[in-house]
């Protein structure tokens, strides 16, 4: 293809004496087809012609125009990771988030370790961003979490995690399906990078948080059914408190062992938890985070129960 830009067949005559001894290169540009169609890959290979040269011939007529969309290919191919690069880290630079760059040699980080401001103690520290493949504005954030783990095994039907055997997997709604379990805990994806990128990612972030709290102290309130045998087995251990906080410890059992019969978890998903109320299930609550909302959405069934089906709540944690 090459050899059919007049301009560029000097430069093709000097490269054969070259110190580089490519001599056979220029062989490879002599079979090519008539339809003077040029890839990407097949300039990227020959980097004694500069894009410039060819950009500055297809501008004369002497080149096919299809040179123009395979040097704006090479560019965004090559340039996309500086890019996403870019524009994240401004956007965690704005959101005075802390974070940490796998630096490579002479290339852009392609993964960025943060953590986020709000953490607390040791949870969740090691956030991974990953920019993802040359030539596509796809990323995504991994979050190592053994909560999340054990719904992975929960959704491929295990009976073996802590929620035991009676409890599912929760549905997820359209908007969260950018949203992942993994093998080792939970990955966000995103197919682009906007201006407000991150702030959707903290966001996306706030409420598995928030979900995940809510739900882990809601089982160790209301228990599972893994729990029945142990629940025999300390049943007699009220032998073993001191007698001076042995009232305290009674009524406090005696609650306890109230609410986990008046209620019973259902189902758990990424930002929402099932639970009912009755042997009979006389009502049924469907607490989620949702897109776009501060706090937790409730949902009681049937209507009749409650005059508003979804009431807003300042989020409460059972912790």
């Amino acid at each position: 293809m090459l050899s059919l830009i007049p301009a560029l067949q000097d430069l093709d005559a000097k490269a054969r004496f070259s110190k580089r001894g490519r001599t056979s290169e220029s062989d490879h540009f002599q079979q090519v087809s008539s339809k003077m169609l040029v890839s990407s890959d097949m300039v990227s290979k020959n980097e004694r012609y500069s894009y410039g040269n060819l950009i500055a011939e297809a501008n004369k007529g002497n080149a096919p125009s299809s040179i123009y969309v395979s040097a704006l290919l090479h560019v965004v191919r090559h340039c996309s990771l500086c890019i996403k690069h870019a524009r994240l880290t401004s956007q965690m630079d704005e959101l005075d988030i802390p974070y940490v760059e796998e630096v490579g040699l002479r290339n852009a980080s392609s993964n960025i370790w943060f953590r986020l401001p709000y953490a607390r103690g040791d949870s969740w520290q090691h956030i991974c961003l990953r920019l993802g493949r040359p030539g596509s504005m796809y990323w995504d954030v991994k979050i190592n979490d053994q909560h999340f783990r054990d719904l992975w095994e929960l959704q491929k039907g295990s009976s073996s995690t802590p929620w035991g055997s009676g409890v599912r997997i929760a549905n997820t709604s359209d908007v969260d399906s950018h949203i992942r379990y993994d093998p080792d805990g939970v990955v966000l994806s995103y197919q682009s990078v906007e201006s407000d990128s991150i702030k959707k990612l903290v966001a996306d972030i706030q409420r598995l948080s928030n979900a995940r709290m809510f739900a882990l102290g809601m089982r160790k309130l209301l228990g599972v059914k893994a729990d029945e045998r142990q629940e025999e087995i300390s049943a007699n251990s009220d032998v073993k408190v001191p007698i001076g906080g042995k009232n305290a410890h009674e009524g406090a059992d005696k609650l306890s062992e109230l609410m986990r019969r008046a209620f019973r978890i259902e189902a758990v998903g990424l930002v929402s938890l099932w639970f009912s109320f009755g042997s009979g299930v006389l009502a049924r609550f469907v607490v989620e985070w949702e897109l776009g909302k501060e706090g937790c959405t409730m949902h009681v069934s049937p209507d009749q129960l409650w005059p508003h089906t979804k009431v807003c709540y300042i989020l409460v944690l059972l912790c």
